[in-house]
C-alpha cells in the first residue's frame, strides 16, 4: 500500500473480506483521482485485469490471488464486480485504515503482527473498527506529519 505525501509504506493485510477490500480500494485511486470514472477503463488497474484476464503479460498473482481468497479463476472473475458494487460507495474517499496502517483485518490478525513486529510496534496501537471495517495496527499520528523547527 502507499501513504500520504508521497511516503510509502508496506500494510500487512488478512486475508478474506479484508483483502477484497483492499483490492477495491486500491481499484479506486484512479476515481478518487479523477482521471476515470471506473476502475475498469484504468488499463492498469486490478480490476481491469480481473474483469478482462489477459493471456500474457499478467499485473496480478493470479494463483496466489486465488489461493488467498480460495476462488478458482472463474470465480474470482465473476465475484469481482459484486465486490466492487458492495465497497464503491464506501471507499469513494481516502480512507486511512488502508493508507496509516500496518496491519488492517480482524483483532486476532492485527495483534498477532503486532506481536511479531516485536520493538517496532512500540508505541502504535490496535484500534477496533466495526466489524464491516476491520481492526488495524495504527501508525503514531506524527509519523505522518513534517518535522519543522529545532
Amino acid at each position: 500500500m502507499y501513504g500520504n505525501e508521497d511516503r510509502y509504506h508496506a500494510t500487512a493485510v488478512d486475508t478474506d473480506k479484508h483483502l477484497i477490500r483492499c483490492l477495491v480500494y486500491i481499484d479506486l485511486n484512479m476515481v478518487r483521482a479523477g482521471v476515470v470514472n471506473h476502475p475498469r477503463e484504468w488499463r492498469h488497474s486490478g480490476c481491469h485485469e480481473i474483469m478482462n484476464p489477459p493471456r500474457r503479460y499478467q499485473v496480478l498473482a493470479w494463483v496466489r490471488l486465488m489461493q488467498l481468497l480460495d476462488l478458482n479463476e472463474r470465480q474470482l472473475i465473476e465475484s469481482y464486480p459484486h465486490w466492487f458494487d458492495d465497497f464503491v460507495q464506501e471507499q469513494s474517499i481516502r480512507e486511512k485504515a488502508w493508507t496509516e496502517a500496518l496491519a488492517v483485518g480482524s483483532y486476532q490478525f492485527v495483534e498477532a503482527v503486532q506481536k511479531q513486529l516485536g520493538v517496532k510496534a512500540k508505541y502504535r496501537s490496535i484500534k477496533e473498527k466495526s466489524s464491516k471495517t476491520a481492526s488495524i495496527l495504527q501508525e503514531p499520528i506524527a509519523a505522518y506529519k513534517p518535522h519543522f523547527g529545532g
